[in-house]
């Protein structure tokens, strides 16, 4: 049976200080993806990560796509706090963000 799911993929955390999110959508069967393409947004540094997530589980429904998991919404609502409390001249990219249970480092931006 065909599934469509939505995951966050990335999420990049640039010198200005906001948080930037790659997420992917993809068809599936089963263990198998069948398609996969891109959605991205951004959450400036003074923006609001939970209304930006609104948006774009709206967006994502209005196009037809499965919604992000919560807990996919508060990888990117804790990342954005994170960047906000501790900016990096450099950037980095956060496969997990020290506040999270399942944390582990944050690697540098190549």
């Amino acid at each position: 049976m065909l599934e469509r799911k939505s995951m966050v993929e990335q999420i990049e955390l640039p010198s200005s200080g906001g948080v930037q999110v790659k997420i992917a959508l993809m068809i599936v069967e089963g263990d198998k993806v069948l398609s996969s393409s891109w959605h991205r947004t951004l959450v400036t540094h003074g923006g609001n990560a939970v209304t930006q997530m609104s948006y774009v589980q709206a967006h994502l429904s209005e196009m037809g796509e499965a919604l992000l998991s919560q807990e996919d919404v508060a990888r990117v609502v804790a990342a954005h706090a994170f960047a906000v409390q501790n900016p990096s001249p450099h950037g980095v990219i956060a496969e997990e963000v020290p506040t999270l249970p399942s944390a582990g480092p944050l690697q540098p931006k190549q």
